[in-house]
Formats: C-alpha cells, structure tokens, sequence
C-alpha cells in the first residue's frame, strides 16, 4: 500500500500504480523471484530512512495528499461505523481495495449525516480540506469547501489522526 504521495523518482503505470525508477524493469507479480541481490540491498537502504508511524496525524497538505492517495481518494468506500464520544469522532471505512481505514476527528469535532439509511454510506469519492482551522472529510469529489457540491455526510475536527491496515480480505 502506498503510504507516501511523493512518487518523483517512480515510473507511474496510473494514478495508482508505478515503482521506483530502479525496479520498473521488474514484473510486480515475479518481483519475489526475479529481484538481484544489489536491487533487494537498495530497497533496503530506502525502507531504513523511513520513519513508519502506525497512526499518523495531518498537520499539512503532504499529509492530506498522502492519506487521499493511501485511501484511493476514498473511491469505493463504505463507513462501517460512527462513533461519536467526548471530543473525537471515530470512523471506521469497510476494508476496500486491500485496506481499512480509520480514522480519528479530535478536538471539537463534528460530523453531519445527511444520509437516513447506512446502506448508503457507499462513497464514489472523497475529498479533505482545511478550512478555518478544521480538517474537513466529505463524500464529495474534488470539494474545497462544504458549499460545493452535494455532499452526503461530512466530519471535521481541529485534528485528525488516520491509520491504515491491509484488509483481512486480501
């Protein structure tokens, strides 16, 4: 899963899908196989300067555009659930493309849910954004602000913690 949106030394398939630029000559499927001793060696090195946070908090908009790329800009999503309590807000998405994710609305959070049934928490997309010191998540594509669009259900707080893990289901 990808966990990091700077791919500038990737050779990109899509939007979704590439590989550094050293083991684009690689099939993904055979890499397990096929990789030299010295490629294995370099993936290593790299792995080593990364500092890997299991929950991770958005503070800038590298951040937000990691967790939009880690989530597959929320295409295909479905809320599995709500937990509103004390400050936080609490949402757990199904696992959908091989992840769940969960994420933590903190510090005056809140949420509005214009959708009367949780058979249609189905997300086509998402998008977040800042605004006037929230974080904001809503179930609209390309939204900067909550005047675009129609959105179905938003949540906001002054912080907002995510963490991502493979799906049971792979």
């Amino acid at each position: 899963m990808t966990i990091d949106s700077d791919t500038s030394n990737w050779t990109h398939k899509n939007a979704y899908f590439g590989s550094m630029d050293f083991l684009n000559k690689y099939d993904p499927e055979k890499i397990c196989e096929e990789i030299s001793s010295q490629d294995l060696e370099e993936c290593i090195k790299i792995d080593e300067k990364y500092a890997y946070q299991e929950i991770r908090k958005i503070k800038t908009q590298k951040d937000i555009d990691d967790l939009m790329r880690s989530a597959l800009s929320f295409h295909d999503a479905h809320i599995e659930s709500i937990e509103a309590k004390n400050d936080e807000i609490h949402v757990v998405f199904d696992p959908y493309w091989n992840r769940k994710i969960e994420l933590w609305f903190e510090e005056k959070p809140k949420y509005e849910n214009r959708l009367e049934d949780p058979e249609y928490y189905w997300w086509d997309g998402g998008s977040i954004f800042m605004n006037q010191g929230y974080i904001y998540l809503c179930d609209e594509i390309n939204a900067h602000s909550l005047d675009e669009g129609e959105w179905g259900i938003y949540f906001a707080g002054k912080e907002l913690f995510y963490r991502i893990l493979p799906s049971d289901n792979n």
